[in-house]
């Protein structure tokens, strides 16, 4: 008998995190699922965790590639296995709460939709918040392709679609490196998907160390995909005002890089490093306002342990 829902989970040196994605998803209060990890080739220990975690699991299907061929084939490969009617995505440092699965079926069939997401919880170094708070997206009843091209329409782990459309679009892209969601998603809006985002917290994102390193582009990088961002207006014909929001969001795909290296320069203890980036955020992106707000709370757990080793 098939499951109505296959869960697909791509892992890549993931050893830290693995074991609690993949214990959410089996901590489901909705049961019907295959759960189908792709190992993209880790050199860590993810290999060693995924076989005992899932050891006597006769809803799990465990595939592994012999070379890294990245994650938009790696979730490829993991949709064409698939037997349920519907899909589900869940990146293997995220995790998702029980009712995940229950309410996202109801919501799915209750708003007679393709694709359903949800709003989730950011656990940063130093806090947790709703993505809800700094993306406008989370909170509007109809989605327009402007909005998508804008801002992040909907984290991978929140997502829950019937398989079909992703078969209608030809599956994710191969070689959208760094932008393999929003790629997906604009496939999707122009091959008429109709959309809902679930107004409740049904997930939890990490953004932790490792996950900073991971999202840190080299220059060459960044440039390669501004390159690929700039692709999408030929490819996908984009109005005028669809271009206006997409060069909006490469100009704050730039600047969040730079956030991102200055973080991990925090991190890494690397001051002088900081110090030079913010200089350089300020010269070439003049920023300012709500991006000097956020310099300042990455820099408060700093500024406090400081303080603290002064007086002891």
């Amino acid at each position: 008998m098939k499951p109505e829902v296959s869960v697909i989970m791509p892992a890549y040196n993931v050893q830290s995190y693995i074991s609690r994605a993949i214990r959410s998803v089996y901590s489901q209060t909705f049961q019907d699922f295959e759960l189908i990890i792709i190992n993209d080739a880790s050199i860590d220990t993810t290999d060693e965790i995924i076989r005992t975690e899932v050891k006597g699991r006769k809803n799990t299907v465990y595939l592994q590639h012999k070379k890294n061929k990245g994650l938009s084939e790696t979730r490829n490969t993991g949709i064409k296995k698939a037997k349920g009617e519907y899909v589900a995505f869940l990146d293997s440092d995220d995790a998702w709460l029980p009712n995940f699965l229950d309410e996202q079926l109801k919501l799915i069939n209750e708003k007679h939709v393709d694709l359903v997401s949800s709003d989730y919880w950011i656990r940063g170094l130093k806090s947790v918040k709703k993505a809800s708070e700094i993306n406008p997206n989370i909170k509007k009843e109809n989605i327009i392709l402007k909005d998508i091209l804008m801002y992040q329409s909907a984290l991978p782990s929140t997502v829950l679609c019937k398989k079909e459309i992703l078969r209608k679009v030809d599956y994710f892209t191969k070689g959208a490196k760094g932008m393999e969601d929003l790629d997906m998603w604009v496939k999707l809006y122009k091959a008429g998907c109709r959309f809902y985002i679930n107004k409740k917290v049904l997930v939890t994102y990490a953004d932790n160390k490792e996950s900073i390193s991971n999202k840190v582009l080299s220059d060459p990088e960044l440039k390669e995909e501004v390159g690929r961002l700039q692709g999408l207006m030929e490819k996908y014909g984009l109005n005028e005002v669809e271009k206006e929001a997409l060069s909006r969001k490469i100009s704050k795909r730039v600047k969040e890089i730079l956030f991102l290296r200055f973080q991990l320069a925090l991190i890494d203890k690397k001051y002088k490093l900081a110090r030079k980036l913010i200089r350089k955020m300020h010269k070439q992106h003049n920023v300012r306002g709500y991006a000097v707000k956020k310099i300042f709370l990455i820099l408060i757990p700093y500024i406090y342990r400081f303080i603290t080793l002064k007086i002891r």
